[in-house]
């Protein structure tokens, strides 16, 4: 499962570069007065090619373990 972070600078290489068009940009609307652009990442249709990884110039592009993203914080 691949995520953004919010150093996430939106210079479109990922969005430009995915074979699968799995990555888009997206508004993020802070408040009634500004609305920002987001990348996000559809993850089912996602390959993991790590081809959006390589090309991030900001290292923006994480891989999350989707274990912990369905289940909550692991269980030690």
């Amino acid at each position: 499962m691949l995520t953004v972070s919010n150093e996430c600078v939106v210079c479109w290489k990922c969005i430009d570069s995915c074979p699968e068009k799995a990555i888009r940009e997206n508004e993020k609307k802070l408040t009634a007065k500004y609305i920002i652009p987001v990348v996000e990442i559809d993850n089912d249709a996602c390959s993991e090619c790590g081809i959006c990884k390589e090309i991030c110039p900001v290292d923006a592009i994480q891989e999350t373990d989707s274990t912990v993203a369905a289940w909550g914080e692991a269980i030690v």
